[in-house]
């Protein structure tokens, strides 16, 4: 079981994906122990997909279901990341003709946000896409952004 991205971990790479069906990806919130972890790592992000520092998702067609992060991005996660005091490259997830459903995030010890897609400080676009049955266990939302100042 993965800590970022169920499925695709991206870290500054560019990915196209059609008509693909993500379901049942799950990432976890582990101590090395295996034991699920209470500290604010940052882990246990993005059920099937975890966009980062730089990197491009693009999805046409295709869905994501059933599945879960521990804490943010039920079925997708994106996030630029830090870059040591620098300006964060651009990172970006765009999806046209999507569905995502019965997607959910489930521990709240640090908050749970966005059942279906969490961004922070990143680009996404959402084009003719669906979103239903997803949640946060500690805030019932479905999308949920975060924009840093400075």
């Amino acid at each position: 079981m993965s800590l970022r991205g169920g499925a695709i971990d991206n870290q500054g790479c560019t990915i196209t994906i059609t008509d693909t069906t993500f379901t049942y990806n799950k990432v976890r919130y582990l101590s090395s122990s295996g034991a699920v972890n209470n500290n604010n790592s940052g882990e246990g992000v993005g059920g099937a997909i975890c966009v980062r520092e730089g990197g491009t998702v693009t999805m046409t067609g295709g869905s994501f279901s059933s599945g879960d992060a521990a804490r943010k991005g039920g079925a997708v996660m994106v996030f630029s990341g830090p870059n040591g005091g620098n300006p964060s490259p651009t990172t970006t997830f765009t999806a046209t003709a999507t569905y995502f459903s019965n997607n959910e995030v489930k521990y709240p010890y640090y908050g749970s946000y966005g059942g279906a897609i969490y961004n922070e400080d990143s680009t996404i676009n959402l084009n003719g896409c669906k979103v239903s049955e997803s949640t946060g266990e500690s805030k019932q939302m479905a999308i949920k952004e975060t924009l840093r100042e400075g």
